[in-house]
Formats: C-alpha cells, structure tokens, sequence
C-alpha cells in the first residue's frame, strides 16, 4: 500500500509537472494580473507630490560626549521630534493658514523628519496631493521647528539650511505594493488550481488502481456482468 509519505510526493510531484506543462499561460496571466492591478492603483489612488527641507543644527562651541558623539547630533535627533511636535505643527499650519484643512494630528500622517547618522543637518519632508501645498507645509514647519529649539536651547543654535523645494513629479507610494500583491494572488490561485487537478482519486476502479493503492499485483480480473 502507497504511504501517505508517497502519496504527498507524488502529489507535489503532480503539482510540479502542472505548473510546468502551464507555465507559458500562468506567466502571460500573472503579467497581466499586475498590469491590471497597477493601472487600476494609478487611475484611482491619488498622487502624492513630496518636499523637503533641511534645517542646520550646531552648539556655539563644538562639544563632544564620552561616546565621542557631538552635542550637535544628539541636538538634531531631537530637533526631529520637536519638528513633529504638536505645538510646532500648529503653529506652521495657522501660519500657512490651512486650519481648516489640517490638524496637528492629520499633518503628523503626512510629514516625516529624520537625521542622517553623524550629520548635524535635520531633513524634514511632506506629503501632499498638492505640490505647492507640499512646499509651503514644509517650509512653515522648519522656520517654526527652527524657533522652537532656539527658544528651547536659548540661543542661535539651528537655521534653515535648504528652504522647501517645489516637487515636479508625483509619486505613487502603492504602485509597487499593488503590483505585488497582484502578482502574489495570480500565483496563490495558479497554485490552488495545480493542487486540486492533482488531488488522485482514491477509488479502485481497474488492475491498474489495485496495484498503485494496494500494493499487489494482479493476473488478470473478472469481467463485469452485463
């Protein structure tokens, strides 16, 4: 009798020789799944225009730590914070007079500010569906992030040192995760439809069925009485 052992092999060996024999059709369908999937993603998914701007963050005097870190770069990580923080944000959109557009919260969504390792310079970009707006957002949140650290450090120790730039072109964050996912879900069903043509029938209908099941083997059977 055939082990569940060697009934799995062969059933994925079944499996295998599907995907090969189809392999021309399940590549044609899966291309045109994700095309299907990313135009689909393009058309109706917003585009999304990014800005950025850099502010310069440096003590009067240079200072170092015991890890041999500067101040500086412990200033502009936390410069990053304070970029996102509440307060400034408010404080940029009421400046941008967007209060009605925008909370605090919802522009936390939309922006993101981060430092490169061993830099003292704070990037801080904005997503917008509006390239202008992206801007204007942007710079607004630097000139107030910008205060906010003197004030907190009291003294001159950040400045703006890239104002906002206009974005040209727009992005689609989710395309690729779009076309993705297509290409994944034509191969999941793909998958599926090869394990299910493969799946035997356990049914001993012929000499042939009785030696593959049962293991023995047969010199002859008795015709069916019609």
């Amino acid at each position: 009798m055939i082990s569940k052992k060697d009934q799995l092999f062969e059933q994925l060996w079944m499996v295998a020789k599907f995907l090969k024999k189809y392999r021309v059709v399940i590549i044609v369908s899966v291309i045109i799944l994700a095309v299907i999937g990313t135009v689909y993603a393009a058309s109706n998914v917003p585009k999304v225009f990014y800005s950025t701007a850099k502010i310069y963050v440096r003590p009067n005097r240079a200072e170092y730590l015991s890890n041999g870190a500067s101040v500086s770069e412990y200033l502009a990580a936390d410069g990053a914070q304070i970029a996102q923080s509440v307060s400034v944000l408010k404080e940029a959109i009421s400046d941008c007079g967007l209060q009605d557009l925008f909370t605090a919260e919802a522009l936390q969504e939309q922006m993101y500010a981060y430092t490169e390792p061993q830099s003292r310079i704070l990037v801080v970009m904005v997503a917008d569906t509006e390239p202008d707006r992206a801007q204007l957002l942007v710079q607004n949140i630097c000139e107030s992030a910008v205060k906010r650290i003197n004030e907190i450090t009291n003294g001159d120790w950040a400045a703006i040192a890239d104002n906002a730039d206009l974005p040209e072109k727009p992005e689609y964050p989710i395309l690729w995760e779009t076309m993705l996912q297509s290409v994944c879900f034509g191969l999941g069903v793909w998958f599926l439809i090869a394990v299910l043509s493969s799946l035997p029938e356990h049914r001993i209908s012929s000499a042939e069925d009785v030696e593959k099941y049962l293991g023995l083997n047969l010199l002859g059977s008795i015709p069916k009485e019609r």
